[in-house]
C-alpha cells in the first residue's frame, strides 16, 4: 500500500516537473524568438508623390524699343508696370519727357526763319516776275496749293500714327478719294480728328489739282513763255520751299515723339515681364525699354525637377496650398534648360491667380507645390517599411511561412526573397513579382534572417 502511495506521488511530482518544463520552455521561446509585425501586400497602382519649389517665367518674350528716343535727349520720368503685371492695349508703360526739346525746336524754327528770309529776298529782287508774268503768278498759285495738301497730308498721318489708324492712302484711278478713306477710316472706328484730316486731305488736293490744270495749259499757250531767269528764280524759291517743307516736318516728329514719349503705351495685351526703364535715367532707345509676354503664351511656375525621386511627365496632378485649401492643377510641359537640366512646367490657373491675388504676386516669391504620378499599370503594393536592401538592385522581403508541430504547436518562420522594385513612395513600394495576398514580416524587434523562427507582436 505505501508502494503504491509512493508511486502515486512520484507520477504527480513527475507531472509537476514536465508541466513546469513546458510553461518555462514556452517562456523561453517567447523570450528569445524574435516579434514581428505581419503584413499583407496588395495590388494597385503606385501613387509617388515629390516636394517641388517652382518660380514664375515667361517661356517667351518680346521687347519693345522705342526707336524715336534716339533722335532726342529722353528723360524717364514715371514707370508704371513692373515684371508680373498684366497690362491692356493702350495701357501706360511709362512716361518721359524730352530733356532738349524746346532747344531743338528753336533750332529748327531758326533754320525756318533763315529760309523764309532768303525766300522774301528772292522776291524782293524778282518783283517783275513774281508780279507781272502771268505763268509765275500760276505756278505761284501751285505751290501754295501743293503747300497746303503737303501740310494737309502731314496732319492726316500724325493723327493716323497718334491714334493707330492705318489707312491706304494709294487711291485706286477713277476712285473718289474722300470715300475710300472714309469708308476705310470706319471701318477702324476712327476718332473726329482724324475724319477730320481726310476731309481737309480731300479738298486740298482738289484745289492743288486745279492750280496744276490751270499751270498746264499757260504751257501750251506760247504768249505766257518765261525768259531763263524766271525759270532760275523759280527752281531757287522751288528749292527754298522744299528745305522749308523738310523743316515743317522736323517740327512736326519732334511734336509728335513729344507727345509718344509724354505716355508710351502697351501695344497689345499680355504681361509684362522686364522693364529696363529706370525713373531718373536717360532711355537712348538702343535697347529695349520694356518686355511683354509672346502673343498667346501664358505664364507658367517652372521647376526644377533634375533631383526629384520620380520621373515626372505632363499631365501629373499638382497640389499648391493656398491658405486653408488646395488649388489642384497640372504639369504642362517637361523640358530641359540650357544647363541640361530637367524642369516641369506647372499650369497656372485662373483659380492659382485669385488665391494669390495677381499673377505679379505669383512673382514675388518661389512656390511650394507637390506633384503626384499614378503608374500607367497595377503591380504588387508592398509597405515600404518591409522591404529591405543589400545594395542596389539588391531589395527583399521576408514572407512569412508555417510550419505544423504536433506537440508545442504550429510556428511561424520567415524566408528571403528576392524583389524587383519598380517604383516607390513614402508608404509603399512597387515590385515586379506577383505577390498578392503575401503574408510579410515587418518592423521586428530584434534581426531576424532567412529560415529564422519569428511571432507576432500580441497587443
Amino acid at each position: 500500500m505505501k508502494l503504491k502511495q509512493f508511486a502515486l506521488k512520484g507520477l504527480v511530482t513527475l507531472s509537476v516537473v514536465v508541466a513546469l518544463c513546458m510553461f518555462f520552455s514556452g517562456t523561453v521561446k517567447t523570450i528569445t524568438t524574435p516579434k514581428i509585425k505581419v503584413v499583407t501586400t496588395k495590388e494597385g497602382k503606385l501613387e509617388q508623390t515629390a516636394q517641388l519649389n517652382a518660380k514664375l517665367v515667361f517661356d517667351e518674350s518680346e521687347p519693345f524699343r522705342i526707336e524715336e528716343a534716339m533722335e532726342a535727349t529722353v528723360l524717364v520720368e514715371r514707370v508704371f508696370v513692373r515684371p508680373g503685371y498684366e497690362v491692356m492695349k493702350g495701357d501706360v508703360i511709362f512716361s518721359a519727357a524730352i530733356t532738349d526739346f524746346d532747344e531743338k525746336m528753336d533750332e529748327i524754327r531758326t533754320k525756318y526763319q533763315e529760309k523764309m528770309v532768303a525766300l522774301e529776298d528772292l522776291e524782293r529782287k524778282n518783283p517783275e516776275r513774281v508780279t507781272k508774268t502771268t505763268r509765275t503768278t500760276q505756278f505761284k498759285t501751285l505751290v501754295a496749293a501743293q503747300d497746303a495738301l503737303h501740310e494737309a497730308d502731314l496732319a492726316l498721318k500724325v493723327a493716323m500714327r497718334r491714334h493707330g489708324i492705318d489707312l491706304d492712302l494709294v487711291i485706286p484711278e477713277g476712285a473718289n478719294e474722300l470715300q475710300e478713306l472714309t469708308a476705310q477710316a470706319q471701318g477702324q472706328s476712327a476718332p473726329i480728328e482724324v475724319m477730320q484730316a481726310i476731309e481737309n486731305r480731300y479738298y486740298a488736293r482738289v484745289q492743288a489739282e486745279d492750280a496744276q490744270k490751270v499751270f498746264d495749259e499757260t504751257s501750251r499757250k506760247q504768249k505766257y513763255a518765261v525768259s531763263e531767269e524766271t525759270w532760275t528764280y523759280i527752281m531757287e524759291r522751288d528749292n527754298l520751299l522744299e528745305e522749308m517743307e523738310a523743316l515743317d516736318e522736323q517740327r512736326i516728329m519732334m511734336e509728335l515723339l513729344r507727345q509718344n514719349l509724354a505716355e508710351v503705351r502697351a501695344p497689345r495685351d499680355g504681361y509684362i515681364t522686364a522693364v529696363s526703364v529706370k525713373v531718373g535715367e536717360n532711355y537712348d532707345g538702343k535697347a529695349a525699354a520694356f518686355e511683354m509676354s509672346a502673343e498667346g503664351v501664358a505664364p507658367v511656375l517652372r521647376a526644377d525637377v533634375s533631383e526629384a525621386p520620380l520621373v515626372i511627365d505632363a499631365g501629373a496632378k499638382v497640389t499648391i496650398e493656398s491658405g486653408y485649401y488646395e488649388i489642384e492643377t497640372l504639369v504642362s510641359a517637361t523640358g530641359f534648360d540650357e544647363n541640361g537640366k530637367k524642369y516641369a512646367d506647372i499650369e497656372v490657373t485662373d483659380e492659382l491667380i485669385r488665391a494669390k491675388g495677381s499673377v505679379y504676386n505669383l512673382t514675388l516669391a518661389d512656390m511650394a507645390a507637390e506633384v503626384s504620378m499614378r503608374a500607367d499599370r497595377v503591380t504588387t503594393l508592398i509597405p515600404a517599411s518591409a522591404v529591405r536592401s543589400e545594395g542596389e538592385n539588391a531589395d527583399f522581403v521576408y514572407v512569412i511561412e508555417q510550419k505544423r508541430g504536433s506537440f508545442t504547436g504550429d510556428s511561424m518562420y520567415v524566408v528571403k526573397t528576392p524583389v524587383t522594385v519598380l517604383g516607390r513612395s513614402d508608404k509603399l513600394v512597387s515590385v515586379a513579382e506577383e505577390m498578392y495576398g503575401a503574408r510579410l514580416a515587418d518592423k521586428e524587434d530584434r534581426a531576424i534572417s532567412d529560415g529564422a523562427a519569428v511571432m507576432e507582436y500580441v497587443n
